[in-house]
């Protein structure tokens, strides 16, 4: 799905509105949720998360997602040309440990 962001207001003036893309995907054991944002320099930040509500996930749960979520970001990056995300990409783990 894809919506419009916010104007940025610059020295230059209101600019283009950011485009996001999300989309939210569930499986046996998998629940995530992607978006990608493009700013009006064409600049993209994404955020890739599992969706588990109000508490910890399960490290069952996150180590089946995990192989999932990098799948969809190495298609993306093949298909779409949003970048080479294995070497610009910070990953941050909140909570969890991470899935080597």
């Amino acid at each position: 799905m894809r919506k419009e962001g916010g104007r940025p207001l610059t020295l230059t003036g209101i600019k283009k509105p950011d485009q996001v893309e999300y989309v939210h995907y569930t499986g046996k054991q998998i629940f995530g949720s992607l978006f990608f944002k493009t700013d009006y320099k064409g600049d993209i930040s994404y955020n890739h998360s599992y969706l588990w509500r109000f508490q910890r996930p399960p490290q069952d749960k996150l180590n089946a997602t995990w192989g999932v979520m990098k799948k969809i970001e190495e298609d993306l990056e093949y298909q779409f040309g949003v970048g080479n995300h294995s070497n610009n990409t910070k990953t941050t783990f909140i909570g969890v440990k991470p899935n080597n």
